[in-house]
């Protein structure tokens, strides 16, 4: 998945931090991790909402099957 990409670069990103000996070098690797943990936040949101409306529309097919089949069961009766 996307954010388990941009989880992976965050944690590069930390590890390439605590090695870097001069502080200018670990200021940039903390914000490119900062940068990718941001994308992995919004990434994340983003599976959400797409699993919660995958989840309204399979609720919603029931629904109208069962009211389908309703229909058709007080037709022949």
């Amino acid at each position: 998945m996307q954010t388990d990409f941009f989880l992976e670069r965050a944690a590069y990103e930390a590890k390439r931090a605590s090695a870097a000996s001069l502080s200018n070098v670990r200021d940039a690797h903390l914000r490119a991790e900062a940068a990718w943990l941001q994308l992995a936040k919004r990434s994340a949101r983003g599976d959400d909402l797409r699993a919660e409306d995958a989840k309204r529309k399979a609720e919603r097919a029931v629904l109208e099957a069962q009211q389908k089949a309703d229909a058709l069961r007080g037709g022949r009766e």
